[in-house]
Order: C-alpha cells, then sequence, then structure tokens
C-alpha cells in the first residue's frame, strides 16, 4: 500500500517536499496525507470500504493520528502545529465516512486514541491509549479511570480501556559517554567533583551539595502483569461501554484470560454480567449519543451540590444509577468508597440500604469489585440480577 500512495502523491511530505518517514513507536511508516481531498478519499473509500467493510470486516482500532510532527506540510493553508492538532479529526471524519457509505454506523465499532475537543462528532468511541501493566496512578489502571473522568468533562463521552493494560517492557538505564561527560561537565561548577563507578538526593536545608558524576543507578525494570491485575481491570471494563482484552506489548510475558482455566472461568462469569448489564449500558450509550452525557461521569455530573463529589478522582458513575469504585491497589482484601447524598445499594449484598454523604469500607474480593446502585432506579430489576451472578 505505501508504493501505491507514494506513486499517487497520497503520501505526507515534509516541508522540504520529501515523503515522511516516522517511527511509530518502533515501525517506519508513511502517513496518508488527508488534508489532500483525493487522498482522503482513496483512503475512505478503498482502503476502509473496498478492502475492509466490503469484505465483512465490521470493527478496528483507528490507531495513532497524534504523530504528526511540525515539519510536515499540509494542504489546508494552516500553520503545522494547527495542522497536528486537527489531524486526529481529519482521521476520525475519515473511517466515520467510510461507515456512513456502507451504512454501517450502527452495525460496527472503531475506536481512536487521539482527538481533541469536539472529536466525539465523528468518533465511535475513546480508549485510553497504551496503558502500562501496573497499578501506578501515572500510567496503570489508576489512569484509566481519572483518563475517562477528564475525557468526560471534555466532549469526550465514550471510552475504554485495554483490559489489563499494554505496556509491558524492560528498561534498561546505563550511562553513555555522553551523559558521562555532560554530567562531569556541571561537576566542575559545583562544590565537589567526584565520580562514582556504577542514589544521590537532596533535603531542605542542605546548602552545600554535589552528585555522582555520570549517576549511580543502573538497572533493569520489568513490568509484567499478573492474574489479579488482570481481573481488576476486567472488573472495571465490566462498568464501562465496552469490554474489550487485549495481549500487550509482550504477550508470552504476561497473564492472559486463557493462561489457565481458573483465569478462563473467572473471566467467562465477568463476561456474563457484562452482558447481562447490556440493556442499562445501551440506555446509557444512546443518551450519550442523542445528549451528549458522558457514559463514565464524575460523581459531581449527578451530585453538583456535593463539594465531596469533586475530590473523588478514582469513582464515577455509569449512567445516573451505578457508583463504581474499582479496586486500584494489589492484594486489597477491602475498599473505601464514597456515596454521594441518595439511597444505595450494594450490588453484592443488596438488602441493606445505605444513606449516601460518607465514606464506607466494604468488602472487595477479586471478582466483585464496589458497585452500588440507587435504590430508587427503575434499573432496579436488573441490577438485583446481577448481583445473583
Amino acid at each position: 500500500m505505501f508504493e501505491e500512495a507514494a506513486m499517487m502523491n497520497y503520501l505526507m511530505k515534509d516541508k522540504a517536499g520529501e515523503i515522511l518517514i516516522q517511527d511509530h513507536a518502533g515501525f517506519y511508516a508513511g502517513t496518508v496525507d488527508l488534508s489532500n481531498p483525493e487522498a482522503f478519499q482513496w483512503y475512505s473509500e478503498e482502503v476502509l470500504g473496498r478492502n475492509m467493510l466490503d469484505f465483512g470486516i465490521s470493527g478496528w482500532m483507528v490507531d495513532f493520528a497524534e504523530y504528526i510532527p511540525t515539519h510536515a506540510a499540509n494542504n489546508l493553508g494552516m500553520d503545522a502545529e494547527t495542522f497536528h492538532n486537527i489531524f486526529p479529526d481529519i482521521w476520525a471524519k475519515c473511517n466515520f465516512e467510510a461507515l456512513m457509505s456502507r451504512e454501517k454506523l450502527h452495525d460496527s465499532l472503531t475506536f481512536q486514541r487521539s482527538g481533541t475537543l469536539g472529536s466525539s462528532v465523528f468518533q465511535q468511541m475513546m480508549w485510553a491509549g497504551d496503558q502500562n501493566v501496573n497499578y501506578e496512578p501515572a500510567d496503570g489502571l489508576p489512569s484509566v479511570i481519572t483518563a475517562a473522568l477528564s475525557g468526560a468533562v471534555s466532549g469526550l463521552t465514550r471510552t475504554h480501556s485495554d483490559i489489563g493494560g499494554y505496556t509491558s517492557f524492560f528498561i534498561a538505564l546505563q550511562r553513555d559517554t555522553e551523559l558521562l561527560m555532560r554530567w562531569a561537565e556541571h561537576a566542575v561548577f559545583s562544590p565537589v567533583m567526584r565520580t562514582h563507578e556504577a542514589l544521590s538526593g537532596a533535603v531542605s536545608g542542605l546548602t552545600r551539595t554535589h552528585s555522582d558524576i555520570g549517576g549511580y543507578t543502573s538497572f533493569f525494570i520489568a513490568l509484567q502483569r499478573d492474574t489479579e491485575l488482570l481481573m481488576r481491570w476486567a472488573e472495571h471494563a465490566v462498568f464501562s461501554p465496552v469490554m474489550r482484552t487485549h495481549e500487550g506489548s509482550s504477550p508470552e510475558a504476561n497473564e492472559q484470560i486463557y493462561s489457565d482455566p481458573a483465569i478462563l472461568s473467572g473471566f467467562a462469569r465477568l463476561v456474563n454480567l457484562y452482558v447481562t448489564l447490556s440493556p442499562y449500558t445501551k440506555a446509557v450509550l444512546s443518551d450519550s449519543f442523542s445528549k451528549g452525557y458522558p457514559v463514565m461521569r464524575p460523581l459531581f455530573f449527578e451530585y453538583e451540590d456535593d463539594p465531596i463529589a469533586y475530590e473523588q478522582q478514582y469513582q464515577y458513575l455509569l449512567g445516573p444509577d451505578l457508583l463504581v469504585a474499582p479496586v486500584l491497589q494489589k492484594d486489597a482484601a477491602t475498599w473505601e468508597v464514597y456515596l454521594p447524598p441518595d439511597e444505595w445499594r450494594h450490588i453484592w449484598n443488596p438488602e441493606k440500604v445505605h444513606k449516601g454523604g460518607g465514606f464506607i469500607i466494604v468488602e472487595a474480593p477479586v471478582g466483585k469489585p464496589p458497585v452500588f446502585f440507587r435504590d430508587k432506579s427503575s434499573w432496579k430489576p436488573l441490577f438485583e440480577e446481577l448481583g445473583r451472578l
């Protein structure tokens, strides 16, 4: 396809007029210049239409679009920074028009990770990108909750994530000659110039400091997901718009849903929960498309007069009636949950009505994440059925 696109002059070029070859996380490729109307039509019709949709393919990952560099040329007459920012929308529109041309918009699912304000006009679904396979708030399981809530108030109303995360890698930290000499340059203009063959720090109030020239710590970091992380992520996905697995960047090094019968059995139960909940999820998705309401929404979306609701970064509402507090730490047997002012029932122990407006601690075994439903919800019979599974 590269040769065909290059021959037709459809590939993005730099400002010198050369085809732009980019490193996309380890593989090199050209990018179809969708600012060219002919290239846009070719990709939407020939690639997505005739070679995918017409073959019966009904879903795919609308990946990348955030890598356009500032030295890329475009056919829209705009500066490179602006073009970089709007390219994800053009990419989404290209896929959207392919689906529309085959009347497949309501019978297919595509999901994208890049976008700007207003991107949801052409996007069916967003996903959170490539999370690390761990519990770190910056880029592990907790980050998909904050990403969903951030998107919810930014117009990106339909989001999900790779179950189990994606990025599993081994990082080698090794200093080279340039780093060693740059560090030595700095040391010339410090109180002490001292080398170290291979940790250093700073404490407030210590006014005379220096460091090891070249640094000290050289090590290998391995990120590998275990069964617990995989299942905790899957629990969260039950209460999201899309429940989708990913083998990750290193499938052989990570637990998979098919790794052993116990995992597969536990995952099958969670899939059953997701399917059972689907009438409610579909209703919430319908509101997302027709009214712009986020599917996964911050607590303050429904409880705007509750100041504590604004402080909850790692809980969310799935639609108006389900409160979800994913377990985001390893080896957790219980979990603290904030209940906004309302009347709530624990989905796994629904006998008691909990008065909201405070925190409670609940048991949270793997497979039964903390989830509560509004007692006055019209979906109460469905939620009660879910709790019996």
